[in-house]
């Protein structure tokens, strides 16, 4: 997280003629960590235009990267250009259908914006991270029903193939905080010992009033 060395670093690659691509997806990535979008925007656009003609991973990844750019300038539209632009080639990319979901409910697009989601958890249905990340987005918009109609979609999947923590953290966002410490207990006692699942954990004995 050493973004003015690294900086630095990336000026020397430039006057050492190293790769520009890569040398300019640093520096925009730098520029991120220090929160200038604006600049992290031009570096992205420069190694853009400096790549191949034909897209390559590192340009989709750029795209992405630009796109949370102008998600953070609250330029929705061009973010949304970024995210059609993605879509457009690789429709099968979970993610860009679910960031571009968050974007349509910025710019009030509700309908279009579950379609995005649904679109993303038919994709991908078995990855729970996705209906907390709809729930969460759809609950900072002031969609708390509809946001809740995800975390019970996520338990009406075939429980078995459902991990302990994944229960845990559904139960966590439904508040039913007994079954999600229950959970993340055992989660705990099988060896997930992770960030997430300890604060998630601390939270539901602070929810129940167990500070033991």
């Amino acid at each position: 997280l050493k973004y003015d060395e690294a900086l630095n670093y990336f000026v020397a690659a430039t006057e050492a003629e190293e790769n520009p691509v890569y040398v300019q997806r640093g520096m925009g990535l730098a520029y991120m960590g220090q929160t200038d979008y604006e600049t992290a925007l031009l570096c992205f656009q420069s190694a853009l235009e400096q790549g191949g003609t034909k897209p390559e991973d590192i340009d989709y990844d750029m795209n992405y990267y630009m796109a949370v750019c102008y998600y953070k300038l609250e330029r929705y539209e061009e973010a949304l250009e970024r995210y059609n632009a993605i879509i457009a080639l690789r429709d099968k990319e979970v993610d860009a259908y679910v960031q571009r979901g968050v974007v349509l409910l910025k710019l009030n697009k509700h309908d279009e914006a579950l379609a995005d989601f649904n679109k993303a958890v038919a994709l991908d249905k078995d990855d729970y991270s996705l209906y907390v990340d709809i729930f969460s987005a759809l609950k900072e918009n002031g969609y708390e029903a509809e946001a809740a109609e995800y975390l019970n979609l996520a338990m009406a999947e075939d429980d078995k193939k459902m991990s302990s923590y994944d229960k845990g953290r559904i139960y966590f966002y439904q508040e039913n905080y007994t079954y999600a410490r229950n959970y993340l207990e055992q989660a705990r006692s099988d060896g997930n010992k992770t960030e997430e699942v300890l604060l998630l954990l601390g939270q539901s004995y602070e929810a129940l009033n167990d500070r033991s």
